[in-house]
């Protein structure tokens, strides 16, 4: 069963994913969290997802991390 997870533009499927970065602060304002893909199972190999603070990065890398966390289980 193919189980799948909204990040902040699209939703992938939990299986492609390899590794998903802490919150990092960009240049200016913005934060980003990096979601990179296995190039086997998808044409993409990186998900770039933007955030206007850094609470509210940490609170979407928070919810990804224990989303794949339980799939895994």
């Amino acid at each position: 069963m193919t189980k799948f997870i909204k990040l902040k533009d699209q939703i992938v499927s939990t299986d492609s994913i390899v590794k998903v970065e802490a919150p990092i602060r960009t240049t200016g304002i913005e934060w980003r969290i990096r979601t990179l893909l296995d190039s086997g199972k998808t044409l993409e190999h990186l998900i770039t997802s933007f955030y206007s603070t850094k609470e509210e990065a940490e609170k979407e890398y928070d919810r990804i991390v224990a989303q794949l966390c339980a799939d895994k289980e």
